[in-house]
């Protein structure tokens, strides 16, 4: 039987990400893991950066996108909306046990493919609340 392992990362929207740094870095003495500049798949900029988190749990700061001169006209789609990854020993039969009480993997989400991190497949739900939640593989 599957079962939820451990908490993974908590991904936010920030509107400045200089002063989300200086809250979780700063002020409560975390370490910056990464900081980058990214494009949605519509071409939109963002920025984000990473941070580490004791015992290996991340928290993803992006800034919202902003379409610049290059980018086509339409909607801007975030890169990802705010949403909490979770650890999973068994993916196949958590999300088995999730169908069976109505909650389907996010539609176009490949289940159980590949995530980010290449080692542990992962997909997508969303809870009765609205939240979206990555399920990733693990191996215990």
């Amino acid at each position: 039987m599957g079962r939820v392992a451990g908490f993974r990362f908590i991904s936010a929207t920030v509107p400045d990400l200089d002063a989300a740094l200086r809250f979780w870095c700063r002020g409560l003495g975390l370490r910056l893991d990464e900081r980058g500049t990214a494009k949605t798949v519509g071409g939109a900029r963002f920025e984000w950066a990473r941070v580490q988190l004791p015992r290996g749990c991340t928290i993803v700061l992006r800034t919202p996108p902003v379409a610049d001169a290059e980018t086509s006209g339409g909607a801007v789609e975030h890169p990802s909306a705010p949403h909490i990854g979770l650890e999973v020993v068994g993916l196949a039969d958590v999300l088995a046990q999730l169908q069976m009480l109505g909650y389907d993997p996010v539609p176009g989400d490949d289940p159980g493919g590949p995530a980010v991190d290449a080692e542990h497949p992962s997909t997508l739900v969303i809870s009765p609340d609205g939240l979206l939640i990555e399920l990733a593989e693990v191996h215990h």
